[in-house]
């Protein structure tokens, strides 16, 4: 997935995420979560997490076990079809 950058060299992150997501549940873990797509996450129907990374540190146990919990309490343990991938070949 790549992101667009804004006239300040930042990433444009949320109108790629919003048509990556469509209307399936959506675990977004960034180092710069902006008030819009929190804002954004809050009004969708489908389960939606938003979790903030220190750059530094990256992905933690913790955030694994966020994620995990989430997943378990949205009852997410299916796969759910990306639009955004080619679909495997079949043998």
């Amino acid at each position: 997935m790549e992101f667009p950058r804004n006239a300040d060299g930042r990433f444009t992150k949320l109108p790629t995420i919003t048509r990556f997501a469509a209307g399936r549940p959506l675990v977004w873990l960034d180092d710069e979560l902006s008030d819009a797509a929190r804002a954004w996450a809050a009004s969708r129907a489908a389960p939606t997490l938003l979790l903030d990374a220190d750059p530094a540190i990256g992905l933690t146990e913790q955030i694994v076990a966020l994620i995990a919990t989430f997943m378990r309490d949205k009852e997410l343990t299916g796969s759910f079809p990306n639009p955004h991938l080619p679909t495997p070949a079949r043998s």
